[in-house]
């Protein structure tokens, strides 16, 4: 080998050397390029900590179906169904008044969310999987958390409305509303401030529709067609 080939080889050397100890110029600090990560290494958010039942991988996946039963315990549909059913069974004024003003609540819950949904277009966490049933193209969003917003709405409403006097039920209700609130964040489902303004945004809704609470002669004349011989 010549002495020019050497020299050249060496200089080659001292140049990938010199490129891998390169320094840091915010920290002085050299880096290493087997400890570079690259974002898709790092999380993209803190609150991916709390997604413990995101996947079947995850620290406490044994909990994942009891979050997804609470996760469908509150969907939108299965409300709004439930509640057109109890209104077709009911033969007093009173109770369809309850049942009708719930159904509005609920109705304007979901064009609200909906809207801001839409509007906002905040992605969901990362660690979520879109395995949610019955969704929408605007449930790929993820602020504010609908759930949240629904199930402070219904305690609301069932402790002002249904349960005044008694405690039992709206214990119940209130230990499950808190535990749908939970799975949000446990299924990855939304950040935290998805759900606490969920949670703000509901009670904004329940204080609304009390102010526009439909009386007993507005469900007369709305529900007459149908239920003229209760009414």
């Amino acid at each position: 080998m010549s002495t020019s080939t050497r020299k050249r080889n060496v200089h080659e050397g001292n140049k990938e050397t010199t490129e891998s100890n390169e320094v840091n110029p915010q920290n002085g600090s050299q880096t290493d390029p087997q400890k570079v990560k690259t974002k898709k290494d790092v999380p993209s958010c803190c609150w991916n900590q709390l997604a413990l039942c995101a996947r079947s991988d995850s620290p406490l996946a044994v909990l994942r179906p009891l979050m997804i039963a609470m996760e469908i315990s509150c969907h939108g549909l299965l409300w709004i169904v439930g509640s057109m059913t109890t209104l077709l069974c009911t033969h007093k004024l009173h109770h369809a008044q309850i049942v009708f003003n719930l159904i509005f609540g609920l109705v304007a819950d979901l064009i609200i969310v909906g809207f801001l949904k839409c509007v906002i277009r905040r992605p969901r966490p990362s660690l979520n999987d879109m395995d949610m049933i019955a969704t929408v193209p605007m449930d790929q969003y993820s602020f504010p958390s609908g759930h949240a917003t629904r199930a402070t709405l219904l305690t609301l409403f069932f402790a002002d409305r249904v349960f005044v006097s008694n405690s039992k039920p709206m214990l119940i209700i209130a230990i499950w509303s808190v535990l749908v609130c939970i799975s949000r964040l446990l299924l990855g489902r939304h950040h935290l401030s998805d759900v606490i303004m969920g949670c703000v945004i509901g009670t904004i809704e329940y204080y609304c529709l009390v102010l526009v609470w439909l009386s007993e002669g507005t469900c007369v004349r709305i529900l007459q067609p149908v239920f003229g011989r209760f009414l």
